[in-house]
């Protein structure tokens, strides 16, 4: 039984032995590039509304002064 589980791994693990290491290292850093993208176009584009309604609460205010005359 132990040996059919490392027979698995074995077959699991000689994809990576197929291809050069620099090609997964490329495949992350374009994968963390695209989600980093897209977050970026959810906060600055998607939900630009929510965000710049948040910040006009925030920064703009209304002051009452009462007049003494």
């Amino acid at each position: 039984m132990f040996s059919k589980k490392t027979n698995l791994i074995n077959k699991y693990f000689k994809l990576f032995d197929n291809y050069p290491r620099h090609y997964f290292v490329f495949g992350f850093f374009v994968f963390w590039f695209i989600i980093t993208l897209s977050s970026l176009f959810s906060y600055t584009i998607k939900d630009h509304d929510f965000y710049k309604k948040l910040a006009d609460k925030q920064q703009i205010g209304e002051i009452k002064v009462p007049v003494n005359r």
